[in-house]
């Protein structure tokens, strides 16, 4: 007797929307462009990732990496620091990148060597880029390194060269969050440097964006020591998930 062919699952829409929503892009992107002819994707009610196809930046070969951090300052994303595969670090030309959501069109933005992060924070405030901590060389520091666009201009705020008696900078840490309200950085939590060894911390600091100085905030009823957590700001909260913690 033949045997019957089984016949092949044809992909559908619900499959595909499955597949992308706990994969990711989908390897075959041929089916997925098809059907995406088919539908107009502004009716779609349900979460879709697309991976859009970016032209790679000349001259420079973009490698992947990991521990970097984005942030978003009108119609451009800048990507910052991290580490390759191997451990090493991204080069002085491509460790800050920044990508034109609208041509989808790579820049890269010279980096000082001393300046490259891995496992650190940033945000993007008042049309600035903020970049605290992390590590450098393999080792925790606590500056805070400034991109302003306008001029463009890349520079470090030492956390140490204060003469202020209220003054009291972030230990070194990495795995760390960092918020913006009004005209403050927030610092929260992290791998942090005491003394000799590292902790987990479940400190809070504020940066006060005119007069330079860090401030420690003692908390009521703090929550638990963690790293590689993720946090926002909402109005005046800032809301913390997750995390590793003791």
């Amino acid at each position: 007797k033949k045997k019957k062919k089984k016949k092949k699952k044809k992909d559908t829409a619900s499959d595909f929307l499955r597949m992308i929503i706990l994969l990711g892009p989908p390897p075959r992107t041929k089916a997925l462009s098809g059907w995406a002819k088919e539908k107009n994707l502004h009716e779609i009610k349900v979460p879709l990732w697309l991976k859009p196809r970016i032209p790679a930046l000349k001259r420079i070969p973009l490698r992947p990496r990991y521990g970097q951090s984005a942030c978003l300052i009108d119609s451009w994303c800048y990507i910052f620091g991290g580490q390759h595969a191997d451990g090493s670090p991204p080069t002085q030309e491509e460790c800050f990148l920044r990508l034109n959501l609208t041509t989808l069109e790579w820049q890269n933005i010279f980096t000082p060597a001393e300046l490259i992060r891995n496992n650190h924070s940033s945000i993007a405030h008042n049309g600035v880029c903020y970049f605290f901590g992390g590590t450098y060389n393999k080792q925790a520091v606590n500056d805070l390194i400034v991109y302003d666009p306008v001029p463009e201009r890349i520079y470090r705020i030492e956390p140490n060269k204060l003469d202020d008696p209220n003054h009291q900078p972030p230990s070194p840490r990495y795995g760390h969050t960092m918020g913006a309200h009004n005209n403050f950085l927030y610092i929260f939590g992290g791998y942090a440097m005491d003394g000799k060894k590292y902790e987990y911390t479940n400190s809070l600091h504020s940066f006060n964006l005119e007069t330079k100085v860090w401030t420690k905030i003692e908390l009521e009823n703090p929550p638990k020591e963690r790293v590689h957590h993720s946090s926002f700001m909402n109005g005046n909260d800032m809301w913390i998930f997750g995390g590793r913690t003791p």
